[in-house]
C-alpha cells in the first residue's frame, strides 16, 4: 500500500466541470485526483488501490450516492477512508441524518460549492500533520445551525427593508431596533462558529452607534451600511449554500404573530395573558408597531381595521409595514367593500378577516395566511441526471431541499418517504409517459392535491393545455430558470392544500368542529347511547346571519358567529361538543339531558345571541331546534335530518326569495 502522503483522491462523479473543479482545488494542496463515472466503476478502483479521501456525488449512473457509501463502508471505517458526500441533493434535515448516521460520511457538501470553502474542508478532512481528520458534525447542532442561516437571512432582508424607509425619512425607533438587530448578529454569529457574521454585525452596530445625532441617515452613512450588508448577505448564503435546509422555519413550530390594536381592547388583554404565559404572541398600539415588527420578525402581523376610519383607515399603515416586514399582513375588520378590499390587497396585506372573539383564533389564521413555517421538499421526477442535478442547485439556492427519482416505477414510494411540497416532473423525451405519469398520481386519493409542474421544451398551447387537462398544475419551459422555480415555490397551490390540512375538520374562524367531523362524532355517540340506554340530546341554532351578511357585509356576520360559537363554547359542560353546521348554523351535543333541559338550555343560548345582536336580530330572526335520544328513536341522520327541517321552517320567507341579493360597494 502507497504511503499515506502519496495517496490521492478518489473522485466519483459522472460530472466532467465537477472533476476539473476538484482537481484544480486538490491541486493547490499537491494533491492527485483519480476519476470515476459510476459507482460500480468506483467499487472496482478501490480494490487495487488506496486512498486518503473519496468525494461522491449522490445521483450517479447505476448504483446510487448512498449504495456506493455503504459497500465502501463494508471495507473501511470512518477512520481508514474519510468519505465526503457532495451532491445538489439531499439538502433537507432527515437526509443529513442519514447520511451521517447510517451511511457514515465524515462530510457533507452542497453543489454549488464555494472553491474557498471547498478548500477549507479538504484541508480539515486531511487533518494537520500529526492530527485527526475532522470529526463529524453532530446532527443537531447542524440543524440548530441550519435554522439559525435561514432566520438570519430573513432578518438581514427586513434590515435592507427598514434601511429603505430610512433612505426618506427620519424615524429614531427604526435605528434603533436595526442597531439591536446587529447586536443580535454580533454575540450569535460565533455561538454557531460563523465569526464573519459576528465581525459584520459587530461593524453594523459601530457605524449605527456613531451615526449623526440629529437628522436622519447621510447619503455616504447609508452606502456604508448597505455594504456591510452586502457583506453580511453573502457571508450567510454562502454558509446557507452548504447547511443543511431546515425542516422548521425558526425554534418554534407556533407561528410569531404581533396584533397592532388597542391595548385596552378585549383581546388585546387575553394576548397579553397568552404572552404572559410564554406564547409567541404580541400586542402593541399602531404608533409602536413599525418598531416591533421590526425587532419581533414575526410570522404574520394583524392589523386592527374596524374603527371608525375601517379599512381605508388602516391601509397607511399596512403599506408602512409591508416596507419593513416580509411576514403576513392581516386586516380584522367589518366593512366588507370591493373597492377596500382591493385598496387593501394593493396596499401589501394577505388577508382580511373578522375580528376574532378569542386569541387562539389568530393563530389559526396565521397558520393559513402567515409565512410557511415548515419547509418540506421538491420532488423531482427525470430519467436524466444532469437536468435534476441542474433544477436541484436552482432549487437549493431558494432555501429548499430537492430529492431525485430517476425511476417512475418508484415514484410511489418517494412520494410516501419525502411528502413533498412540489412534484416537478421533466416531461422530455418522453412527453405520453409523463402526462401517463400525472393522471396516475391524479388517480391516487392520497395525491389529488398536490402541485404537478412539468417541464418541456414544448411550449405550445396544445401542450400545455394537454397537460393540464391531465392532472397538472402548470408547465414551464426548458431551460428552467430561478425566475421560472421562485413564484411556483412560493405560490399559494404549493402552500394552500397543506395549510388547510392542519387545520382539517375544523372552522378556521371559530376553532369548533366542522360538520362532518360532528356527524361521525353524533353517529358513534347515538351507537353507544343505544347499547348503555344513555339520554342524548343534540340543539340546533339558526342564527339568520345570510341576511345579515348581505345587508352589511361578510365580515359583520363572521365576528357575531364566532362570538355566539365563543359562548357556546365556554358557557357549556365541557364534555359537551359544539360544532359548525354551515355558514350559519351551530350543533350542540348533550348528554345524560332530558328534552325539557335541553330546551330550557337552547332557550338561553339563543337569548344571549339576541342579546348580542341588538338591533340585528330583528333582520335575522334567530331560532333552535331540539331532538332528544331516546324520544326520538331514530339514527344519526334522521336526528339531524329532523333539526334541519325545523330550522328550515323558522327562517324568514325573504331568504328563499331570488331578490334576496348581495349589496356591492361601488
Amino acid at each position: 500500500m502507497k504511503h499515506p502522503a502519496e495517496r490521492g483522491i478518489l473522485v466519483v462523479d459522472d460530472d466532467r466541470r465537477f472533476q476539473e473543479f476538484v482537481a484544480r482545488v486538490a491541486g493547490r494542496l499537491g494533491v492527485g485526483c483519480v476519476h470515476a463515472h459510476s459507482g460500480e466503476e468506483a467499487l472496482r478502483i478501490l480494490g487495487t488501490q488506496a486512498f486518503r479521501l473519496v468525494i461522491l456525488d449522490g445521483l450517479l449512473p447505476g448504483i446510487r450516492g448512498e449504495d456506493v457509501v455503504r459497500k465502501i463502508r463494508e471495507r473501511f471505517g470512518p477512520e481508514e477512508l474519510p468519505i465526503l458526500f457532495c451532491s445538489a441533493f439531499y439538502r433537507d434535515i432527515r437526509s443529513y441524518r442519514f447520511l451521517m448516521n447510517e451511511c457514515r460520511v465524515n462530510q457533507v457538501l452542497h453543489k454549488p460549492v464555494d472553491e474557498e470553502r471547498f478548500l477549507e474542508v479538504l484541508e480539515k478532512l486531511f487533518g494537520a500533520e500529526g492530527r485527526e481528520t475532522l470529526p463529524p458534525e453532530p446532527e443537531e447542532r447542524a440543524e440548530l445551525r441550519a435554522s439559525y442561516v435561514a432566520s438570519a437571512i430573513e432578518r438581514v432582508e427586513s434590515m435592507r427593508r427598514t434601511l429603505q424607509v430610512l433612505a426618506e425619512q427620519d424615524a429614531p425607533d427604526l435605528v434603533s431596533a436595526l442597531r439591536l438587530e446587529a447586536h443580535r448578529f454580533r454575540g450569535s454569529g460565533a455561538s454557531f462558529d460563523l465569526p464573519e457574521v459576528s465581525r459584520l454585525g459587530g461593524a453594523i452596530e459601530d457605524l449605527l452607534t456613531s451615526r449623526p445625532k440629529e437628522g436622519g441617515l447621510p447619503g455616504a452613512f447609508r452606502s456604508r451600511l448597505e455594504g456591510l450588508l452586502d457583506a453580511l448577505e453573502s457571508a450567510l448564503r454562502r454558509e446557507a449554500g452548504q447547511s443543511p435546509i431546515a425542516e422548521l422555519r425558526g425554534f418554534s413550530p407556533r407561528p410569531r404573530i404581533l396584533l397592532v390594536d388597542d391595548p385596552e381592547s378585549a383581546l388585546a388583554r387575553q394576548v397579553n395573558q397568552l404572552q404572559a404565559d410564554g406564547q409567541p404572541i404580541w400586542v402593541v398600539a399602531r404608533g409602536e408597531a413599525l418598531r416591533k415588527v421590526v425587532e419581533l420578525q414575526t410570522d404574520a402581523v394583524f392589523v386592527a381595521a374596524d374603527g371608525e376610519d375601517g379599512l381605508d383607515g388602516a391601509i397607511p399603515i399596512c403599506a408602512t409595514l409591508r416596507v419593513v416586514t416580509s411576514a403576513a399582513i392581516i386586516l380584522m375588520a367589518r366593512e366588507a367593500g370591493v373597492r377596500s378590499r382591493l385598496n387593501a390587497l394593493e396596499a401589501g396585506a394577505r388577508a382580511v378577516v373578522p375580528r376574532p372573539t378569542e386569541p387562539e383564533a389568530l393563530f389559526r389564521f396565521a397558520a393559513l395566511f402567515g409565512k410557511e413555517i415548515v419547509r418540506r421538499p421538491v420532488l423531482l421526477l427525470g430519467r436524466k441526471g444532469d437536468f435534476l442535478g441542474d433544477v436541484a442547485e436552482k432549487i437549493g439556492y431558494l432555501g429548499r431541499a430537492a430529492v431525485p427519482c430517476t425511476d417512475p416505477e418508484r415514484i410511489f414510494f418517494a412520494l410516501e418517504d419525502h411528502a413533498p411540497s412540489l412534484l416537478l416532473v421533466d416531461a422530455d423525451p418522453d412527453w405520453e409517459e409523463s402526462l401517463a405519469v400525472v393522471r396516475m398520481i391524479r388517480g391516487d386519493l392520497r395525491h389529488l392535491d398536490l402541485p404537478i409542474v412539468l417541464a418541456s421544451e414544448r411550449t405550445h398551447r396544445e401542450w400545455i393545455g394537454e397537460a393540464i387537462a391531465s392532472g397538472a398544475t402548470a408547465c414551464i419551459a426548458k431551460p428552467v430558470s430561478l425566475i421560472d422555480l421562485e413564484p411556483l415555490l412560493s405560490s399559494w397551490a404549493v402552500q394552500g392544500g397543506w395549510r388547510t390540512k392542519e387545520l382539517s375538520g375544523l372552522d378556521v374562524t371559530t376553532g369548533l368542529m366542522g360538520r362532518e367531523r360532528f356527524e361521525r362524532v353524533l353517529q358513534r355517540s347515538v351507537g353507544l347511547a343505544k347499547r348503555q340506554g344513555i339520554v342524548l340530546s343534540v340543539l340546533g341554532f339558526e342564527t339568520g346571519l345570510a341576511g345579515v351578511r348581505r345587508r352589511h357585509g361578510g365580515l359583520r356576520g363572521e365576528e357575531i358567529a364566532a362570538a355566539f360559537a365563543h359562548h357556546l363554547a365556554t358557557s357549556l359542560r365541557r364534555t359537551d361538543i359544539v360544532a359548525r353546521w354551515g355558514p350559519d348554523r351551530f350543533l350542540a351535543l348533550l348528554s345524560d339531558a332530558r328534552a325539557e333541559d335541553a330546551r330550557r338550555i337552547a332557550q338561553e343560548r339563543l337569548d344571549w345571541l339576541v342579546k348580542h345582536m341588538g338591533t340585528l336580530a330583528q333582520e335575522a330572526r334567530p331560532a333552535f331546534a331540539t331532538v332528544t335520544f331516546p324520544d326520538l328513536r331514530v339514527g344519526a341522520s334522521a336526528l339531524l335530518e329532523q333539526i334541519a327541517r325545523t330550522l328550515d321552517e323558522a327562517l324568514p320567507r325573504e331568504y328563499w326569495e331570488e331578490d334576496f341579493v348581495v349589496e356591492v360597494d361601488r
